[in-house]
């Protein structure tokens, strides 16, 4: 006798009915708040902050964070329904998504210690706070083994010194996960993330404007001159 194979049942892709309202209400923003002004911002290179605090008030940007933290903890599906949504309008406003939430938020609810939880999640998730991600530098690219930029420790905390360039969000940044070299000798081992005030002196944010597409989310270079942060800034 031939053995009966069990079938196996299929995976279920369809949105609940939350994921539904999310999809809708994020689907009416876009078309009522974004569409309006997007080509004319686009090729007049204009970022709204007021934008990305309506979607702030919305909830959107607290997606991944628990309660604790301001967030709804709807999950990363709800955060990319609606991404989704936003980026069908704007692919610029698409982007605050990733430097509110995925760039920060997730490092720091993996990495980072409670205290850096409660002080930078609650305003990335109201976008009291707009944030970056900054990793790439001219010459390497995303190269990390190749990363000039250094993080020296001092007795009462770190010395940054470096550039970083194509940075989202630049020079619109308050808050950045920044990185740096703290042992050139292991290589890509030797690097460490910080969270950075990007209002720190020492630090210049400076716009790049000649860009193919996305001209309404900011894109820049970071410059680091000997940056003090505390000690208490390394993330991990």
């Amino acid at each position: 006798m031939h053995k009966v194979k069990k079938r196996r049942r299929a995976m279920d892709f369809a949105f609940t009915e939350e994921e539904k309202m999310v999809q809708e209400m994020a689907r009416d923003f876009a078309q009522n708040e974004i569409a309006p002004i997007v080509e004319k911002d686009e090729k007049e290179h204009v970022f709204r902050k007021e934008i990305v605090k309506k979607m702030a008030e919305l909830g959107f940007f607290g997606c991944i964070a628990p309660e604790e933290y301001g967030g709804n903890n709807m999950g990363y599906v709800a955060a990319t329904i609606i991404t989704m949504e936003i980026a069908k309008e704007s692919p610029s406003y698409g982007l605050p998504f990733n430097l509110q939430m995925n760039s920060i938020q997730s490092v720091l609810l993996e990495f980072g210690t409670e205290e850096q939880r409660k002080k930078w999640i609650p305003p990335l998730i109201n976008a009291d706070l707009l944030g970056c991600f900054a990793l790439t530098e001219p010459d390497v690219g995303s190269d990390v083994a190749s990363m000039k930029t250094t993080a020296k420790e001092v007795s009462d905390g770190w010395i940054l010194n470096g550039t970083k360039m194509w940075i989202s969000g630049v020079p619109v940044a308050d808050v950045g996960i920044v990185f740096a070299m703290t042992d050139r000798e292991k290589k890509h081992r030797g690097m460490s993330a910080f969270i950075v005030d990007m209002h720190t002196p020492g630090i210049t944010q400076r716009a790049i404007e000649d860009k193919l597409g996305l001209h309404c989310a900011p894109t820049g270079e970071i410059v680091f001159e000997e940056v003090k942060i505390p000690k208490d800034a390394i993330v991990g």
